[in-house]
């Protein structure tokens, strides 16, 4: 315990350990636990060292510690488990307080100000990075002079833990993260479905409406999708389906368009808006033949510019799809008057080739997971390509002739 004020609890490795006398020809090892204050979490309202202890598992390997302050509101309980990969704070009414021995350099990249969201790095100077996720809802906290404080009394589940060094391991971390806050995928806009918040973004579209698109069938203008964010503390948007196309395209293409949204986390992103924006409808058939396409923002157009009101002027591919393929019998792209419609948000310039192989990875992972497969996908084709280089150049070494 932290006998400093304020009150907390510390999260600190057991790195050192010596061993004991030697007995049947074997020695007992004891951990030698070094308390380092690697990382603090604690509550501006609760100075003093009040707290109670409950749920105690007799072994000691779990109980729960409850801090408070008396005639304050302000509560942080903390279940606590022997081994357990992130220290859990449910705080009532209390600001929260991180702090380290170290020196914080910085959190989410930034070197201090005001940060609001849900997932943040901590970056010290001994080589450790420290993940915070607030599970309830978003949280507002400031970065200045080696603390991360709240800027106001929350009550929210906080998550804290060390980052692995391991891609996969923190991938597992941000995965339970995922699982704690992914909220109620049944949308209700235009009977379209959504995942909020995540980079790929799945909607699901009764095809009846396409079955009737005919030259004179002027009804369902175009359809939304619910709103949905390109990563947790990212860009706001949505999408814009025609049925039976838009403009020119009208009555022979479906036309398909990227909504961009004035969203909370506008202040510190990146503007005009500029990442290639990937469509694809999908094939629900083990063929796979799914039908993509790309387009790149025009950074010039106000359709990418910081929006001022609710909703940018859409953009995208007017010529999606041809309505004849979709209004064909038995088509692959509509089974059971469902059909399936992914949009991607290319933050870091894949590959175009990489899109199939991106497809066929089960929606139903994890954003986390998905994105680890997809490292690990790049890196077997880059040593495949500098395998078949290398041997290229050996054999193209072996067939020159010998000099006399």
């Amino acid at each position: 315990m932290n006998k400093d004020l304020p009150y907390a609890v510390s999260i600190s490795l057991t790195e050192e350990w010596s061993y004991g006398p030697q007995i049947d020809s074997t020695r007992v090892k004891y951990f030698v636990n070094r308390i380092v204050k690697n990382i603090q979490m604690s509550a501006l309202e609760i100075p003093s060292q009040s707290f109670e202890v409950s749920d105690v598992d007799e072994p000691g390997f779990a109980c729960t510690i409850k801090m408070y302050q008396q005639n304050s509101p302000a509560i942080i309980t903390m279940p606590l488990i022997r081994g357990m990969a992130y220290a859990t704070f449910e705080f009532v009414s209390a600001t929260p307080r991180i702090s380290t021995i170290h020196s914080m350099l910085t959190v989410n990249g930034r070197v201090s100000g005001n940060m609001t969201g849900k997932r943040f790095e901590i970056a010290l100077n001994n080589n450790q990075t420290w993940l915070l996720y607030a599970i309830d809802s978003d949280i507002t906290l400031n970065f200045n002079e080696n603390q991360f404080v709240g800027i106001e009394p929350v009550t929210n589940v906080l998550h804290l833990a060390k980052k692995q060094a391991e891609a996969s391991a923190s991938a597992v971390l941000d995965a339970q993260y995922w699982a704690a806050t992914r909220p109620n995928t049944n949308g209700s806009d235009g009977n379209m479905s959504t995942t909020k918040p995540e980079p790929s973004f799945s909607i699901a579209s009764s095809s009846s409406t396409v079955d009737n698109v005919d030259a004179e069938c002027e009804r369902q203008i175009s359809i939304y999708s619910p709103v949905f964010y390109s990563s947790p503390n990212g860009y706001k948007m949505r999408l814009r389906l025609y049925l039976a196309g838009d403009g020119n395209a009208r009555r022979t293409y479906m036309s398909l368009f990227f909504v961009l949204m004035r969203g909370e986390y506008d202040a510190v992103l990146q503007f005009p808006f500029n990442y290639k924006i990937t469509f694809c409808l999908l094939d629900q058939t083990s063929q796979q033949r799914h039908i993509i396409d790309s387009f790149r923002p025009d950074v010039k157009s106000n359709s990418f510019q910081r929006p001022r009101s609710d909703m940018n002027t859409a953009s995208g591919i007017p010529k999606f799809v041809p309505l004849t393929i979709v209004k064909q019998d038995n088509n692959p792209y509509v089974r059971d008057d469902i059909m399936f419609i992914k949009a991607m948000v290319d933050f870091s310039e894949l590959p175009k080739s990489l899109v199939p192989y991106i497809l066929t990875l089960n929606p139903g992972l994890p954003i986390p997971i998905q994105q680890e497969s997809i490292r690990r996908e790049l890196e077997k084709r880059a040593q495949e390509k500098l395998r078949s280089i290398t041997e290229t150049s050996t054999s193209a070494n072996h067939d020159k002739p010998m000099m006399q």
